[in-house]
């Protein structure tokens, strides 16, 4: 049987960051279980998991004098098996995994099984990606594109982030930078349309605040229920820690200082794009609900400003499936009887989408279209 050379402790650190990466990494139950199956002492469950798994891993290799078992657990962690129904995932954890194996002279293949490399990488630039160079059936070249379009995000987070996040594969300093232009957009748009000039935190407390005689600047949900309140609320606190966590996520040191992992990006950009999301969702479902003068006031009021701001930008607001959805509501809304639509926010939309309504893109039933076509005779 072959005996393996000690990992150098740089190499066995970045191995340990990305297996036990925060977001996308073992769970601490994983690393237990894993640990032992290798026959390997879990000497600090007590720490960090980065920190557990180097400590036990590091020890391991010191007193066998070799990196057998080291290896022998990574191909347990990259065992395909325990990834069915995630492919994707797989690879781009294999692909994140091999460039830091690759400075010890190893990879992972897409069986899950440990290849020696010619020679240890001593660069960056040599690094072994699987996910850009493609060659021997090596995985998708594309990954990293993928990866970011299945999330279908908000239109503002794939403009101001999708090329950075693509480009992060060769240069992981722009996943951060990635992040922080997306978390400074959402600022400028909620400043925007809030009428606001503030910044951070509390710009976002000021935006959707609100109180029993007194209704926020953004509204994103009927105020009238306890799950309409708790809604506005969450995105106020959201918004309020988004600003601490995500806006400031380098303000000590440079990018390449603070990389993210891949998942962890995603999940960051994902927040953002939630938050984005639900504005622009919640607006007019609040219009549609609304009963009260000066609550559809400032309502109107904020929905201007929001198109205006996407007039600006040369977006369409709303979006295709979203004019289905409010149409739908329209039709619901009981302010439309015998034709006639009491709110003129409301009343502005319909007559700007009529010839929506007869297109093939718009998916209202026959009995729908016909209650809006009452209005227009």
């Amino acid at each position: 049987m072959a005996v393996y050379p000690l990992i150098s402790n740089e190499s066995l650190e970045a191995i340990c960051n990305i297996l036990a990466d925060t977001s996308s990494g073992l769970k601490g139950s994983e690393i237990a279980k894993l640990l032992a199956s290798s026959n390997i002492a879990d000497i600090s469950p007590e720490v960090t998991k980065r920190v557990r798994l180097f400590n036990a891993l590091s020890k391991k290799q010191k007193e066998d004098k070799c990196s057998n078992n080291i290896l022998g657990f990574i191909k347990r962690v990259m065992a395909p098996q325990r990834y069915v129904g995630a492919p994707e995932y797989y690879e781009g954890f294999r692909a994140e995994l091999n460039k830091a194996l690759s400075f010890a002279g190893y990879k992972v293949n897409k069986q899950g099984d440990i290849e020696i490399l010619e020679k240890p990488a001593k660069s960056l630039d040599e690094i072994v990606s699987e996910v850009s160079t493609g060659k021997q059936g090596r995985g998708d070249p594309n990954l990293y594109e993928k990866l970011f379009d299945s999330l279908n995000f908000h239109s503002e987070i794939i403009r101001h982030s999708r090329g950075l996040f693509i480009e992060s594969e060769k240069d992981t300093s722009k996943r951060t930078v990635s992040i922080k232009e997306c978390v400074t957009a959402y600022e400028v748009f909620v400043k925007h349309i809030a009428d606001i000039d503030d910044s951070g935190s509390s710009l976002m407390g000021k935006a959707f605040s609100f109180t029993d005689d007194k209704y926020p600047p953004i509204q994103v949900s009927g105020l009238r229920d306890d799950s309409g309140r708790n809604l506005q609320e969450g995105i106020k606190l959201m918004s309020m820690g988004m600003m601490k966590a995500l806006r400031n996520i380098n303000i000590h040191a440079t990018a390449k200082d603070n990389v993210v992992g891949m998942y962890e990006a995603l999940n960051m950009l994902s927040t953002v794009s939630l938050l984005w999301q639900t504005i622009d969702n919640g607006l007019i479902e609040a219009l549609s609900k609304s009963t009260d003068f000066n609550e559809s006031k400032q309502l109107s009021q904020t929905f201007e400003r929001l198109r205006a701001y996407y007039k600006k930008q040369g977006i369409d607001y709303p979006d295709i499936p979203y004019k289905n959805a409010l149409l739908k509501g329209c039709t619901m809304y009981s302010g439309l009887i015998n034709g006639y639509v009491a709110h003129p926010i409301l009343r502005r939309f319909i007559d700007d989408n009529k010839n929506f309504i007869g297109s093939k893109e718009c998916t209202l039933l026959p009995e729908e279209k016909d209650t809006l076509y009452t209005y227009f005779k």
